[in-house]
């Protein structure tokens, strides 16, 4: 990556990406904002704390904002001890959590664990342990990622992730990207952060960490309703229609009876493309009302 763009020189000038280390691992993320509570954005699979872009610049207006990279992690309480570390380190005790994918998956995980630290928790097309979909589409094909790694080239693993990428995850190319993704600056970031994450983050490094804390979350992971009493926190689900790779298939209704939820259509894994504008309206509407309208959750 020879030149960078001054759209990225800025971005990159006001919310630089900080490093800590911890149980001999560096982590990267991103704090902007100022506000008295923090939100904690834990990104997709294939996202950084920086091609968050969007969603950190939207949301630092109210909020303090931390947004992590998920790099050289390999297990659900390894992350969630990293969570707390991070926080520690920036004196947050409370927060607000976004999880998008897997992040939605670690998002639950340290729901579970440090609930009296979670304010509200937003799930974004991601799923419970039980989903069928979730084992089938992501858990198979990682356990034979698994197997096959160690003796595959990163070049060759790049080249089919770039291009196999977009139909894995639902891409339409009839259907129009979102405004505000769609402005010459956002898209020119967008570009430059997707390039940054096959030749930076994208490694065997990153795709053991895959297989690891998504196997650890289908075969160890246990959520009861119980194990929840007395938090007072409020829960949003964002799903669409026809995500091929998670599904919720009724079992969120059982965790979360008293979620707001809200269903985009046509829009795959990538509603964040699609959709943005309309996801950041229903995610502000949640964090700033008291009383939002709940759609019935698919029994």
């Amino acid at each position: 990556m020879k030149t960078i763009p001054r759209s990225v020189v800025s971005f990159y000038k006001t919310h630089p990406i900080k490093r800590f280390k911890v149980f001999g691992k560096q982590i990267e993320y991103i704090r902007a904002g100022k506000g008295r509570k923090t939100i904690l954005i834990i990104p997709g699979g294939g996202q950084t704390a920086q091609s968050n872009f969007t969603l950190i610049e939207a949301l630092e207006q109210k909020f303090r904002v931390i947004a992590l990279t998920i790099y050289d992690i390999h297990s659900v309480d390894e992350f969630c001890l990293i969570i707390n570390a991070l926080l520690k380190l920036e004196k947050i005790y409370k927060v607000h959590l976004y999880g998008l994918s897997i992040g939605g998956l670690l998002a639950q995980s340290y729901l579970w664990r440090n609930y009296k630290r979670v304010e509200s928790i937003i799930i974004s097309h991601a799923c419970t342990p039980e989903s069928k979909t979730y084992k089938n589409k992501i858990i198979r094909p990682l356990k034979m990622l698994g197997m096959v790694l160690p003796l595959t080239s990163n070049r060759l693993i790049q080249y089919f992730a770039k291009s196999s990428a977009g139909k894995i995850q639902g891409w339409n190319k009839n259907m129009p990207i979102d405004e505000t993704m769609s402005k010459p600056r956002n898209k020119e970031l967008t570009n430059y952060f997707v390039k940054e994450f096959y030749e930076k983050y994208f490694t065997k490094i990153l795709l053991k960490s895959w297989v690891s804390i998504h196997t650890d979350f289908y075969r160890n992971e246990k959520f009861t309703m119980s194990d929840l009493h007395g938090w007072s926190g409020k829960v949003l689900i964002l799903r669409t229609d026809n995500d091929p790779l998670m599904q919720d298939e009724g079992y969120f209704a059982k965790l979360y009876p008293e979620a707001q939820v809200h269903t985009f259509y046509d829009t795959g894994h990538l509603t964040f493309y699609y959709q943005y504008t309309k996801m950041l309206k229903v995610i502000n509407q949640f964090l700033f009302s008291h009383t939002p309208r709940r759609e019935q959750l698919d029994k």
